[in-house]
């Protein structure tokens, strides 16, 4: 299990690519030919986020019950995000307890958006996802957890991971005219959701995000 944390947190590259973006995307596509490969990992990392198994650590929850991501978004795919819109995510989802991580880790690398992508218009976009922190800590959220110092290699990201087909629901989205963020600019989009407290109490056919 440690080994595969140990992988998904590496910053080691592929033709460009870490490893977590290589397993996030056989995921999504779910080709035949390795997505049995794809779910051999998942099972292991699931026993990590999925926090119901006997004898778990507790874990490490923000203090103020949010944790963040900073990703590109195609402009093409704003209309699935709408206020009350309930959905699976079919990936892992890292995320942050700390706001400037999100920000100025991962938004800052992002390039320009232009019609040049595939697909195009990547804008920014930073996420806010809501826990609630009324609930106990056991039933808080079954399927996240806390990635230490002791379990990944890269440090200081304050890092909690979400399991794939994790489901949120749309609390509050605000779409900026002209997103973009770099060294002088801060604009990005905002989306706000609430995370389910356990994926086996939703319903099985919620659509799947088309970006994430």
């Amino acid at each position: 299990l440690l080994l595969k944390v140990r992988l998904w947190t590496s910053a080691a590259t592929l033709r460009g690519r870490e490893f977590c973006s290589i397993l996030n995307q056989a995921l999504r596509d779910d080709a035949e030919d390795i997505i049995g490969h794809a779910a051999a990992i998942t099972h292991a990392l699931n026993a990590f986020c999925v926090t119901r198994r006997a004898g778990a650590a507790p874990v490490r929850w923000p203090a103020a019950h949010v944790t963040y991501r900073g990703t590109a978004l195609p402009r093409e795919h704003r209309g699935f995000f709408v206020v009350g819109k309930k959905y699976r995510a079919p990936m892992f989802l890292a995320t942050s307890s700390n706001e400037d991580t999100a920000v100025d880790t991962f938004l800052m690398r992002l390039e320009p958006p232009s019609a040049g992508q595939a697909p195009p218009w990547q804008e920014p976009v930073l996420w806010r996802f809501h826990l609630d922190g009324t609930k106990p800590e056991s039933a808080r959220c079954k399927h996240l957890n806390f990635i230490d110092k002791t379990d990944g290699t890269v440090h200081g990201e304050d890092e909690y991971l979400y399991a794939p087909y994790s489901t949120f629901t749309v609390r509050a989205v605000a779409w900026e005219a002209a997103p973009l963020v770099d060294t002088y600019t801060l604009r990005y989009h905002t989306i706000d959701l609430d995370v389910a407290s356990d994926n086996r109490r939703e319903p099985l056919e919620l659509p799947s995000a088309p970006w994430c």
